[in-house]
């Protein structure tokens, strides 16, 4: 209720401006909202589990609140209601992939609490990729937050984790496919070098963009790379959408998932078509 006061405080200091309120567009009638609202709002405060300690406890509140960490972590149904009983088990934001972040997380390396709380900050820290996509934005929020509440966060989000990340993909021989050949031309300089050496990047078995069930994430990163913020010095990865034709950009993708050790993606040509589709610049 404190959070809530504050809040309306803050937007009451605003100052007003004069617009037209646009016209309801929405062609659900009012009572099918009332239906919707019976089966997935969950009116009521949140719960102190009595099990873990106030960190814990203040993390769980955020991540439920403000942070609103499944609105993206979670999947969804028909409806547009989060399937709970699938809590963070990955879902879907703006065209990209949010990994799970619970026991079904595919991170090559488990997560802990230091691990997630310097990435919630700063979006890099050592053995995990660099944030991109939507949760660049959340981080740039983050960066803003009390340490204090960052660290609950933290400490909430990689206990769900529990059984830890996935085991890292063995070194891969490279084959003479195209894809490979692509890889090595593009992206190996870097890559393979590891973050460890000067200009190296993070090595692709330790990458969860070729470890999560679908290339989306994988798609949007090399087409449009990693540029950080002009007041971050942080590494960067150019892109490659005026140098990749959609088929080499398949074949690449096809050969970074066997970097990080998974099954082959399904038609990973036509989700890079339909990725340019969703309004990805050209």
């Amino acid at each position: 209720d404190e959070d809530i006061a504050a809040l309306y405080a803050f937007v009451m200091t605003r100052e007003p401006v004069r617009a037209t309120t646009p016209a309801n567009s929405v062609l659900v009638p009012r009572f099918a909202v009332a239906v919707w609202n019976s089966r997935y709002l969950r009116p009521g405060p949140i719960e102190t589990d009595a099990s873990h300690d106030g960190a814990w406890n203040r993390g769980h509140y955020l991540a439920e609140s403000l942070a609103h960490c499944s609105e993206c972590h979670t999947p969804r149904d028909k409806l547009g209601g989060e399937k709970r009983d699938q809590y963070l088990s990955g879902g879907e934001a703006g065209g990209w992939h949010a990994p799970a972040l619970n026991e079904h997380s595919t991170s090559p390396i488990a997560w802990n609490a230091a691990a997630m709380e310097g990435y919630l900050r700063t979006g890099l820290v050592d053995q995990h990729a660099i944030s991109a996509g939507p949760m660049r934005g959340v981080v740039d929020n983050l960066g803003h937050a009390s340490s204090t509440d960052v660290h609950a966060l933290a400490q909430y989000v990689a206990s769900m984790e529990r059984k830890g990340g996935r085991p890292v993909a063995g070194a891969v021989t490279p084959g003479d496919t195209r894809g490979a050949r692509l890889y090595a031309g593009a992206c190996g300089e870097c890559h393979d070098r590891g973050r460890a050496v000067d200009g190296g990047a993070l090595e692709m078995n330790e990458a969860i963009a070729a470890t999560i069930p679908t290339p989306k994430n994988l798609i949007h990163i090399v087409r449009d790379g990693i540029v950080p913020r002009e007041d971050r010095a942080q590494p960067w990865m150019p892109a490659f959408k005026g140098a990749l034709t959609d088929e080499d950009l398949a074949e690449l993708v096809d050969h970074v998932r066997t970097l990080g050790g998974g099954p082959p993606w399904k038609d990973v040509l036509a989700e890079v078509k339909a990725t340019r589709k969703e309004g990805m610049p050209e």
